[in-house]
Parts: C-alpha cells; sequence; structure tokens
C-alpha cells in the first residue's frame, strides 16, 4: 500500500468538507524535505461564465480563500499522520484559473524517510 494512502483519504475528505465535493483525484509525492498534494478536481460550471478580468480576480479570490483555509487545516493533518511539522505551504493563486491540477506544497522540517 501507498504510504501516502491515508494522508491522501483524509486531505480528501477535507477538501470535500470545505469545497462540498471531493476531487477527482489527491495524489502525494515528496522530494527531500518537499510534500508536493496535486488536487484534481470537478470544475466548477459557475466559473466558466468569469471571463473577464474582473471574473478572474473573483476566482483566483475564491480560491486564496479555499486554499488558505484547507492548507492550514491540511498542516495539522500532515503533522498527524505523518508525524513531520510543517513549517510553511504554498500555493499559486493563477492555478485557479486552470482546470486541472492544483498543487499545494507543504515544507517539512526535517528529509522525508
Amino acid at each position: 500500500m501507498n504510504k501516502y494512502a491515508a494522508l491522501n483519504h483524509e486531505l480528501s475528505k477535507l477538501y470535500k468538507n470545505i469545497s462540498g465535493k471531493g476531487p477527482k483525484y489527491l495524489k502525494t509525492d515528496a522530494v527531500e524535505n518537499i510534500l508536493i498534494i496535486k488536487i484534481n478536481w470537478y470544475p466548477e460550471k459557475i466559473f466558466s461564465n468569469f471571463t473577464t478580468s474582473d471574473g478572474q480576480t473573483i476566482i483566483k479570490k475564491t480560491y486564496k480563500h479555499i486554499f488558505s483555509k484547507w492548507g492550514e487545516e491540511a498542516k495539522e493533518i500532515i503533522e498527524d499522520v505523518l508525524n513531520y511539522k510543517v513549517t510553511d505551504f504554498y500555493y499559486d493563486e493563477n492555478m485557479a484559473l486552470s482546470e486541472n491540477e492544483k498543487i499545494i506544497i507543504f515544507l517539512l522540517d526535517k528529509v522525508i524517510e
């Protein structure tokens, strides 16, 4: 079994609690002390109508709020499941305009074994 299966399951549940439905998939990879979370979700049809610059700003702000909330709670889950301290996390708000994978980076206090 993938050593990140439990983590992926818990992070998917968290995403579902915040957004109302789970992602298409959520995958975790690690490089040294960097945890990379890839999320692919179902596109929100309402956002397809936000094609202007103002509309894109609204989408970015919406996802910024979602990622901020999700990221803070995800930090706790990562620490509980993997027993590593999360020192910071990062996401690119421009990815909100993409219908593909969203990537969130978590920096950990030590190299993942």
